[in-house]
């Protein structure tokens, strides 16, 4: 899942204003045939409808996997639904659950997997698993874990990163200031060093280059806080934690690079323009910056690679393994024509085609993660895998409320970033309205 897009609280109304949706559910429900119970037979012809948000995963899903999953099961017709983006798409998702009218699988990220599976809308999977025999063994259990209500496994992680750890870099723009491409013995002040020497800024925006910039909201604040020691939420996600002096000096240093060094672009840039441009040397991205911008937007203008960011004082990155879930929908009439079409997207050979193509992230089972053709044909995915195979769980606020706290990082930290406020005078002003949506009860998209 990429969390770079606006977000909403949603409210009542938001739900009201979305139920025009129940309208191409309901046509999607009356299609669907009956089927078994978990253990039992489905009738056949069987018909099952699959939710999922709008772009990559949409696409990938109609092109790609759907057409190979009704040629190895014919009597298993299926149907696509794109919801959209988010934070529309979430709205949707609980208008169909409560008009009983949801689709039969449904795509769920962390952002809102635990709101829903809160509200009841998935299925567990462990008895359809268990009467199956499917084996969990080759999967990351920390990708499980992250799709777990109540200790109850209610989703497969379909695709999966481990937040903005990345270090997307132009080789060319960097040797031309005789320095070498960013490797993993690099620490923060060596980055910082390289930014130095590469950066040259005069203040015109249209020549100005830049040694490097970094992602300042909750998934991109992960890698440095959390690799010094610090965090942004505590054990419990009931209070921030950003007032320690481990992560007071994380969001210092980034500070650092746009106001005192002047190594960074300054807020609101477009960075995407800058980096084809060949005017960002570095820039903090997630797995899917290989193929955003990608070949196709470099156009061959330059050399360019992609690693993990520096390791922190504690001799680590931080991570946070953010999953792209797919799970059943609790009211499915046809839950083992479900399980089936989940089983079948987690195969290797069948997630190959939407990785490769950068439709998808991988799979959390170490023989997608370790196959052949993505360690040996992908720009840079085999520099990702150690550390997905090694984040942390999912974590955020007690109350499912992460939506609010990423953007109130991303829009309340923008003085200090721009050198109105320094840090601590914006946390200050900030550690109250993180209170209140701590305070808040737990989010149900209602």
């Amino acid at each position: 899942m990429e969390h770079e897009r606006e977000r909403a609280t949603l409210t009542r109304r938001t739900l009201v204003q979305a139920a025009g949706y129940g309208a191409a559910m309901a046509v999607a429900a009356a299609c669907a045939a009956p089927g078994g119970q978990p253990g039992g037979k489905a009738a056949a012809p069987a018909r099952i409808s699959v939710v999922t948000r709008g772009g990559g995963d949409g696409q990938g899903m109609e092109q790609v996997i759907i057409p190979a999953f009704t040629k190895t099961y014919p009597t298993i017709q299926v149907d696509n639904v794109s919801l959209g983006g988010e934070p529309d798409y979430w709205v949707k998702v609980v208008t169909g659950h409560l008009g009983k009218e949801l689709g039969d699988v449904v795509w769920a990220s962390n952002g809102g997997f635990s709101a829903l599976g809160y509200r009841g809308v998935f299925t567990e999977l462990e008895p359809l698993a268990k009467a199956d025999k499917y084996d969990f063994k080759d999967y990351v259990p920390a990708g499980l874990d992250s799709l777990k209500i109540n200790g109850k496994l209610e989703g497969l992680p379909w695709g999966g990163h481990p937040g903005y750890a990345g270090l997307l870099y132009n080789e060319d723009l960097l040797a031309s200031a005789g320095q070498k491409p960013p490797d993993a013995t690099w620490t923060w002040d060596k980055l910082l060093e390289v930014c130095k020497i590469v950066s040259k800024v005069s203040g015109d925006a249209t020549t100005d280059v830049y040694g490097f910039n970094p992602n300042t909201d909750y998934l991109g604040l992960i890698p440095i806080v959390r690799g010094n020691g610090g965090d942004i939420l505590d054990a419990e996600g009931r209070k921030m934690a950003l007032s320690t002096p481990s992560a007071l000096g994380s969001l210092n240093f980034y500070r650092d690079l746009y106001v005192k060094h002047r190594v960074a672009a300054p807020v609101g840039s477009d960075l995407t323009s800058l980096f084809v441009q060949g005017r960002l040397a570095m820039w903090q991205q997630s797995y899917g910056g290989q193929f955003s911008p990608g070949e196709k937007g470099i156009a061959g203008r330059f050399k360019w690679g992609m690693v993990i960011v520096p390791k922190g004082s504690t001799g680590k990155v931080g991570t946070q393994l953010t999953v792209n879930g797919m799970t059943i929908w609790s009211g499915s009439k046809n839950p083992d024509a479900a399980w089936k079409f989940l089983k079948f997207i987690m195969e290797p050979e069948i997630q190959l085609p939407a990785i490769l193509s950068g439709a998808s992230r991988p799979g959390l089972r170490k023989s997608v993660l370790r196959h052949p053709r993505l360690m040996t044909e992908m720009k840079s995915h085999a520099v990702w895998v150690d550390l997905i195979e090694t984040a942390s769980p999912w974590h955020q606020p007690w109350n499912f409320r992460w939506a609010e706290v990423d953007d109130l990082i991303k829009k309340g930290f923008v003085p200090a970033w721009k050198g109105e406020q320094t840090i601590e005078q914006t946390l200050g002003q900030l550690l109250p309205q993180f209170d209140a949506i701590l305070a808040k009860p737990r989010e149900g998209f209602v």
